[in-house]
């Protein structure tokens, strides 16, 4: 969803694009899942496949975009992050 919205925002000519807190694992249904779960969805900032994917898109289409998700960082703690990716890196 993160790449048709954006696709469609830039074309109509948005200059940025913020999607809600956790929108790249989803919020609703993480609030019941067990430390396991949460770890296999968590990513390094900015390392992981998803902030990565989302500055391709950034790139692509000349707009900033705006996500969260949960990060983990180097010692296993989890956050509740988010990010702007810009076109310029």
């Amino acid at each position: 969803m993160i790449k048709r919205l954006t696709a469609e925002a830039a074309s109509e000519g948005a200059r940025i694009v913020a999607f809600l807190k956790m929108c790249v694992t989803g919020y609703w249904h993480v609030r019941n899942l067990g430390r396991a779960a949460l770890d296999r969805l968590a990513e390094l900032v900015p390392a992981g496949g998803s902030l990565q994917a989302v500055a391709g898109l950034a790139k692509r289409h000349g707009i900033a975009v705006g996500a969260g998700l949960i990060e983990r960082d180097e010692a296993g703690a989890l956050y509740n992050a988010y990010f702007v990716a810009t076109p310029y890196g």
